[in-house]
C-alpha cells in the first residue's frame, strides 16, 4: 500500500514497507532491551526467518487525516523502565519517520505484551505519543 502526502516539494508517494522498516531500525537503536513481538507476545526469532516470516507483519500502519497512525507490540528486557523506553522509542519513530519519509505520525500506539526475563511474562499495556 501506499501512502500519498502533498507536501510543498510536490506530491510523496512512501510504501508502507518503508515505514515498517524505520520502525525495526528504531528498535535496533534500544540496544537489545525491546524486540519486536506480536499481541501474543511471541518474538520474531530464526524460525521466522527460515520459514520466511516477516517481522514487519506484527506492525501496523494505516493513514489519518492529519498522518500515519503507526501500532506495534513489543517485548521488553525485564528491568527496563516501561515508561522510559516506550517515550524514547516513540520519540525515535517520530522523528526517523518524519525525517525520512517526509511524514508527520500523528499517533504512535506502543503495546508491551511482554516482559523478557528467563520466561516472558505476559503483559498488555498500550502506551500512545
Amino acid at each position: 500500500m501506499y501512502y500519498k502526502f502533498q507536501s510543498d516539494l510536490g506530491l510523496i508517494m512512501v510504501k508502507d514497507s518503508v515505514i515498517k522498516r524505520i520502525v525495526i531500525e528504531s528498535i535496533a537503536l534500544m540496544n537489545g532491551k525491546v524486540k519486536l513481538a506480536n499481541h501474543k507476545g511471541q518474538v520474531a526469532g530464526i524460525v521466522a526467518g527460515i520459514v520466511g516470516l516477516d517481522d514487519t507483519n506484527h506492525i501496523i500502519v494505516s493513514r489519518s487525516n492529519i498522518g500515519l497512525d503507526i501500532k506495534l507490540y513489543i517485548v521488553i528486557k525485564f528491568g527496563t523502565s516501561i515508561t522510559k523506553i516506550t517515550e524514547l522509542l516513540i520519540e525515535i519513530i517520530r522523528q526517523k519517520v518524519l525525517e525520512s519519509a517526509g511524514i508527520e505520525a500523528s499517533s504512535i500506539s506502543i503495546v508491551v505484551s511482554g516482559m523478557q526475563a528467563k520466561k516472558l511474562a505476559r503483559r498488555n499495556i498500550e502506551v500512545k505519543g
